[in-house]
């Protein structure tokens, strides 16, 4: 086989490749990234005032919470530089939640002892709206 039988041959896998390249890279673009910050403003302005947790989940590193007695499912992705640790591996239904509206940062009280996690800004230099 000659060298341009087989460009003509592998035209089309590299193609398919370079297609699903961009697909990917426009799905996040106009769906990853919206969805993202929608969740980070819903948690960064929600008041948690000693809600009991019910649900925990930590998947690409981020944690999906659940907290007793409200609607919505919270999605952030916690800082564990302090503690070694993730939130979600140290988080255990019951404990308690503290996260005061408009921080960056969420107490999770295990045990009777405090950890305090800062979350990440998913879209840096994007302004919260008031």
């Amino acid at each position: 086989m000659t060298l341009k039988e087989n460009l003509e041959r592998a035209k089309w896998p590299i193609t398919f490749f370079l297609v699903a390249i961009l697909m990917t890279t426009l799905w996040q673009h106009f769906i990853g990234v919206p969805q993202s910050r929608r969740q980070y403003i819903a948690f960064y302005k929600k008041d948690i005032r000693n809600g009991t947790l019910n649900y925990v989940y930590a998947s690409n590193g981020g944690t999906r919470i659940k907290i007793d007695g409200v609607n919505e499912v919270f999605t952030f992705y916690p800082d564990y530089a302090d503690y070694n640790l993730s939130f979600a591996s140290i988080a255990e239904v019951g404990d308690i939640v503290i996260k005061p509206s408009r921080t960056d940062t969420i107490i999770l009280v295990h045990h009777r002892k405090e950890y305090r996690f800062t979350f990440e800004k998913l879209v840096p230099g994007y302004q919260i709206p008031e």
